[in-house]
């Protein structure tokens, strides 16, 4: 028998070793599937404890179900740090909780009564944003880095709204939405209302304050004095559009029209009374 005769025997003495033990595994893992669906159909004990734990090799606690004064808590770990993963549930709440390798608390999800929530914090563990849920609205808020609120978005029944806050927590502008149309209001740096905007089913209103919140100019456009007397007015509707200029007194001194006629000017003394008017109009 020659060398290589040898070596071929010995291999396929090898592959024969090598399916009896496959088989071998195939028969054991065979019999323990039946022995344990034969436990099964006969209904298996209830383990019952007020804690069940995980352990890696150097027996490190990496996970655990606990049951504490308000209900059961379930807690994954990583090995390396605390909790990573937390449930909570109780009677009257619901919560699940991640958490960095810091140990900072990044993500909660909760539920209680009927508000759910979701909030999401830096890596500081500072508050950045928030989605709060009822019955009623909906609000997502964003905060700096300091953990003041800087925009919030809010919608509840027919209206929704759009906030955007400076570094003292002022409100500077604002924007809604509703059954009548969208609205835009900006504020100044002391909170007083500046300028307003609005579209309704009459049209476009616009409206300037100064810094008292009195009202200086609106649309369709009425410039007012410091007295709020009407100095000076544009109309505009489907006929056309007017300028009307008035004195101190009030009393209209000039106006400019334009209707789907033409145009024209009429003039005025201090008693309204026409002293000039385009030639060929009435």
């Amino acid at each position: 028998m020659t060398t290589m005769e040898i070596e071929r025997r010995i291999a396929g003495l090898e592959r024969r070793e090598q399916v009896l033990r496959l088989s071998l595994l195939i028969c054991g893992l065979t019999l323990a599937l039946v022995l344990t669906l034969g436990a099964a159909s006969k209904g298996a004990k209830t383990q019952e404890g007020e804690a069940f734990k995980l352990v890696d090799a150097s027996g490190k606690t990496t996970a655990a179900l606990e049951m504490t004064e308000d209900g059961p808590t379930l807690w994954l770990g990583d090995g390396k740090a605390g909790s990573r993963i937390a449930l909570m549930a109780s009677k009257d709440s619901a919560m699940q909780l991640f958490t960095d390798r810091a140990e900072k608390d990044r993500i909660k999800m909760a539920v209680a009564g009927e508000v759910a929530t979701v909030t999401l914090a830096d890596e500081a563990g500072q508050l950045r944003s928030s989605l709060t849920v009822t019955k009623e609205q909906a609000e997502v808020l964003v905060r700096d880095s300091a953990g003041t609120r800087s925009a919030i978005i809010r919608q509840e029944e027919a209206l929704i709204g759009f906030s955007l806050m400076d570094e003292t927590n002022r409100a500077r502008l604002g924007m809604a939405l509703d059954r009548d149309g969208p609205g835009m209001t900006l504020k100044d740096a002391a909170g007083k209302k500046r300028m307003g905007m609005s579209v309704d089913a009459k049209g476009p209103v616009l409206v300037l304050a100064d810094v008292n919140e009195k009202v200086r100019a609106a649309h369709p456009w009425l410039l007012l004095t410091g007295e709020h007397k009407q100095r000076i007015g544009l109309d505009v509707d489907p006929s056309g559009s007017l300028v009307r200029v008035r004195d101190a007194n009030g009393k209209t001194r000039l106006l400019l029209g334009n209707t789907a006629k033409g145009g024209g000017i009429v003039v005025a003394d201090e008693n309204e009374k026409p002293v000039w008017v385009t030639p060929g109009e009435k």
